[in-house]
């Protein structure tokens, strides 16, 4: 009974585990995504204020 209960809450923290890197590989293209965009956003407007400039 307390050997089940052991393998029972080491499973619990693997399964937590998991979660957590399941959770990050999820949220990181997400992340990636709104990086390239902001990027991009502030490459355009750069390149909008040197055409204005010039």
């Amino acid at each position: 009974m307390i050997g089940a209960l052991f393998v029972l809450q080491n499973l619990k923290d693997k399964l937590r585990y998991f979660d957590m890197h399941a959770v990050i590989i999820l949220i990181l293209p997400y992340i990636t995504l709104i990086f390239h965009i902001m990027v991009l956003s502030y490459l355009r407007t750069a390149i909008y204020q040197r055409a204005t400039i010039v």
